[in-house]
């Protein structure tokens, strides 16, 4: 297709090209074949959707306006969650994790009887010696032997 059908054919469609230049138009599609055929398949699409073209205007049903606007507005209602999400809550959250944080940290600290215990009970096993009657406790670099032989001491009734 040549420059000029290109440049004119908008115009040709919608039938507004009168004149000479009409004519010259008509005349080098008479010429070329193939673009007589693109431009006959333009104006066979252009008539297929003139086809759903309406007469008339077309009102929208009473109360179409306040629907649309009411379910819209309905739509953009935040999730009760989206509260949490705001940066002040954000804020007041996180201060709340840590507070709570160091609230349990300070009552694990201050509170711990466990290490005492722990210590009472680690000063009275290595304050004993085992009885003369038992055998000799050995270390070595067996664990399961290590553990076998202070099991042994600990259980071993006392004279």
């Amino acid at each position: 297709m040549d420059s000029f059908v290109k440049d004119h054919l908008e115009e040709y469609l919608a039938g507004r090209l009168a004149g000479e230049k009409l004519i010259e138009f008509r005349r080098r599609l008479e010429n070329d074949r193939d673009a007589a055929l693109e431009v006959q398949q333009f104006e066979d699409t252009a008539e297929f959707f003139a086809a759903f073209r309406l007469d008339e205007e077309v009102e929208p049903a009473p109360g179409f306006y306040y629907r649309v606007t009411a379910r819209i507005e309905q739509e953009q209602v935040d999730p009760f969650w989206m509260v949490f999400l705001q940066p002040f809550m954000m804020r007041r959250l996180a201060f709340a994790a840590l507070m709570w944080l160091f609230v349990l940290g300070s009552v694990a600290v201050f509170h711990d009887d466990a290490t005492g215990r722990s210590t009472q009970l680690a000063d009275m096993i290595l304050d004993q010696q085992p009885p003369t009657n038992h055998f000799y406790v050995r270390m070595g670099p067996n664990l399961e032997q290590n553990r076998a032989s202070m099991l042994a001491s600990l259980v071993t009734p006392r004279d």
